[in-house]
């Protein structure tokens, strides 16, 4: 069926597909980070041993991201709409831009592995790590302010134990990229150990938050 003006009636399945169309983008961007995660893979018995840690470290942080985007009840299943004149489109698509930017520091956790974007032979850096680690979190602090104004009227304290959550760890991850600046790290099981520190932050953030 036809509307006035000769253009198809939308249906109901139409409106759902319109729907999920971020969702169905940001997965497709996870699943690119994941198979450049396992192409890493095929070089790992290669690398010295900072180098497993951090892609240890990426594939922990990209695969339990995209199960908490997926458990989120704060994941936006509405229509985006780039019409910035009205307010209302603000916030879906911040929270939007704020998934396209934390997948693509995913992938550039992947990508800084050893032998990534960096030459084959070169010294450990735990820089890589550390300050995606910290800029990850910042996003994550975003992403649940950039939720909370979404509940609108509805919307409670923002100090609640989940988003507590986000800013305790954020300002962990600011230490440790605090003290390996410190120490500064050139040995390679030493690089390796502030990787696989990160790695606990990661699933202990997880927990965290569906303890809270």
């Amino acid at each position: 069926m036809n509307q006035p003006g000769g253009q198809p009636a939308s249906s109901p399945g139409d409106d759902k597909d319109d729907k999920e169309v971020g969702i169905n983008f940001v997965d497709i961007l996870f699943a690119l980070v994941i198979g450049e995660a396992l192409l890493a893979l095929n070089r790992a018995l290669q690398m010295p041993a900072a180098g497993v840690a951090h892609l240890v470290f990426a594939a922990v942080l990209t695969i339990t991201s995209w199960i908490g985007y997926h458990r989120s009840r704060h994941r936006y299943t509405g229509i985006i709409n780039f019409d910035v004149r009205r307010a209302s489109n603000l916030l879906p698509l911040a929270k939007f831009f704020l998934d396209i930017v934390l997948v693509v520091l995913y992938w550039v956790a992947v990508q800084t592995t050893e032998w990534g974007f960096s030459a084959k032979g070169q010294s450990p850096s735990w820089r890589w790590t550390t300050m995606i680690a910290a800029s990850v979190f910042a996003a994550y602090v975003l992403w649940d302010l950039v939720a909370w104004l979404s509940d609108g009227a509805a919307r409670g304290p923002y100090r609640n134990g989940r988003r507590m959550v986000s800013v305790v760890f954020f300002v962990v991850t600011l230490i440790v990229l605090g003290v390996a600046a410190w120490w500064s790290p050139s040995g390679n099981y030493e690089v390796a150990l502030i990787d696989w520190l990160l790695v606990l932050v990661v699933l202990a953030y997880r927990i965290a938050k569906d303890v809270a």
